[in-house]
């Protein structure tokens, strides 16, 4: 059964950006606020393994800083090239303005 982590608080994260995060397991992990609301991935680009923690958040995608590549945060879906596989995307929940993401 999958355990919730509490990651930081909701206005830890502006809206229409993305912070990485450290998980206990050693997991870095990625947490966007979009319009949408919050959201949580991998926080590594499947191109080449670049880092998307400075990536634009924009319409529910999150760009590849490095190359472009675009994913979609709800499903972690690669929507632009040079990406061609999806990011691992993990469940979150906000529970008394925090925000939390299951592992495990």
């Amino acid at each position: 059964m999958p355990t919730l982590i509490e990651i930081c608080d909701t206005g830890a994260i502006k809206p229409h950006n993305a912070a990485c995060f450290l998980l206990p397991n050693g997991t870095e992990i990625l947490v966007a606020h979009t319009e949408h609301g919050f959201f949580a991935t991998d926080s590594i680009c499947t191109h080449e393994n670049s880092p998307l923690c400075n990536g634009a958040v924009k319409n529910g995608t999150i760009s590849c800083p490095l190359h472009g590549s675009r994913f979609d945060l709800k499903t972690g879906q690669a929507l632009e090239e040079p990406a061609q596989h999806a990011l691992k995307v993990y469940p979150l929940e906000i529970r008394d303005g925090k925000v939390h993401v299951a592992i495990g």
